[in-house]
């Protein structure tokens, strides 16, 4: 993996970038900080197995402008580069984005905006060479409005639904779009706050990510599942997840899959506590569309337009 990483010299990114680094992938940091960028290149550079140098150039998210020339460094040291990965953002506390509007609008351009002109330009390259992986974090915070993060849950949704339409229109064309959402992990982004009972350390997050962007898989349940947030663990559904993923005949992978979901129906490891309020607004000639609460695209399935 030739990886470009904005946002790799701390928190989840650092995580990343030591992982990538210490499995010998080529690693290429970008970032606003000049030198915290040569620190962490020299850390790197020593976790490589063949302490092979770790290049880096500035690039900062309030700047778009330097986007182009920030990954055109990139793209000279790695040989072109395949996968990007992106954890840099803002974040503010609810109480100060609502008396700083200015604060606010530069959370909210940084988070959604910016990173949505970096990601174009990603795009742009990686289709250009045939595809590629592109990864960004974005969070819980999303995907529904929640009092204690509106405006900065506002910027990632906005951003969330962006890379899964990118991933959608672009994936047959070999761009893979992982969008990350990680929830509460302990960095320093989040220090100074309680963390819950199922907060994540950044080490095994890094982990699954990872996983996640080799492979473009990530589930709920499985052993190695980097949204197993509960540790959840049954070895005959681990058993069935991995020969599901790898059984090519499509009667076949229906009866596996039909065992798993008995197996959970079982164990039932997750209740959910709420769900979204889906509206239905259709015309009076479509027909067979059933409304599932989960919003699934499996409504879809029996529909047609008379």
């Amino acid at each position: 993996m030739k990886a470009v990483l904005l946002g790799g010299t701390s928190g989840m990114g650092r995580a990343l970038a030591r992982q990538l680094s210490a499995r010998g992938d080529a690693v290429f940091l970008l970032g606003n900080e000049p030198a915290e960028l040569e620190r962490s290149a020299a850390d790197l550079s020593a976790r490589h197995p063949g302490g092979a140098a770790v290049g880096h150039a500035p690039c900062d998210l309030e700047q778009p402008a330097g986007f182009a020339a920030a990954l055109d460094a990139a793209d000279a040291a790695l040989g072109q580069f395949d996968t990007v990965i992106v954890t840099a953002a803002l974040f503010a506390s609810q109480a100060d984005l609502e008396r700083n509007h200015e604060l606010a609008r530069r959370l909210v351009t940084v988070n959604y905006a910016h990173t949505l002109v970096f990601c174009e330009h990603v795009r742009e390259r990686l289709l250009a060479r045939g595809g590629g992986r592109l990864t960004v974090f974005s969070s819980v915070a999303g995907d529904r409005g929640r009092k204690p993060v509106g405006i900065y849950g506002s910027s990632k949704a906005g951003l969330s639904v962006y890379l899964e339409a990118l991933d959608h229109k672009y994936h047959a064309d070999g761009l893979s779009v992982l969008c990350v959402k990680p929830g509460f992990v302990k960095t320093g982004m989040t220090a100074g706050l309680k963390p819950p009972p199922f907060a994540g350390e950044p080490e095994q997050v890094a982990r699954d990510v990872l996983r996640a962007t080799r492979g473009h898989h990530v589930d709920l349940m499985g052993r190695s599942a980097g949204d197993n947030r509960g540790h959840y663990h049954n070895a005959e559904l681990d058993r069935l997840l991995d020969q599901g993923r790898a059984t090519t005949d499509a009667a076949g992978r229906k009866l596996i899959y039909r065992r798993a979901q008995e197996i959970i129906a079982d164990d039932l490891p997750y209740v959910p506590l709420w769900w979204w309020k889906n509206v239905v607004v259709k015309r009076p000639e479509l027909r067979g569309f059933v409304p599932y609460p989960d919003g699934d695209l499996i409504s879809l399935k029996s529909a047609s337009l008379n």
